[in-house]
């Protein structure tokens, strides 16, 4: 699949704005050196970042299907160096 990164922090309704023409925005939390083997990884991708956040990625696909989780906090995670191995960075929106 084609992604674009953008460093810009969207809000839930902007996510949603994209969402409703068909491009998924999730973001990326950037290694802040307090995670255990942290050194593993660059960046993951979520679908919401509150703090370390780096920037967005955005797509045409779904990148992970997020089930409700009450009451709880969702830990799904992309590692997004595996992900860029597997997928096309595009450099402008239009290309995804």
């Amino acid at each position: 699949m084609n992604y674009y990164i953008d460093s810009k922090r969207y809000t839930n309704e902007e996510k949603q704005e994209y969402l409703n023409c068909g491009i998924y925005v999730n973001d990326l939390r950037g290694f802040d050196g307090s995670e255990e083997k942290s050194n593993g990884f660059i960046a993951t991708i979520e679908s919401s970042v509150s703090v370390n956040q780096v920037g967005s990625i955005m797509t045409k696909d779904i990148v992970f299907e997020i089930e409700p989780n009450v009451g709880v906090f969702d830990m799904k995670v992309i590692d997004f160096e595996y992900f860029e191995q597997n997928n096309k960075e595009v450099f402008q929106l239009a290309d995804l």
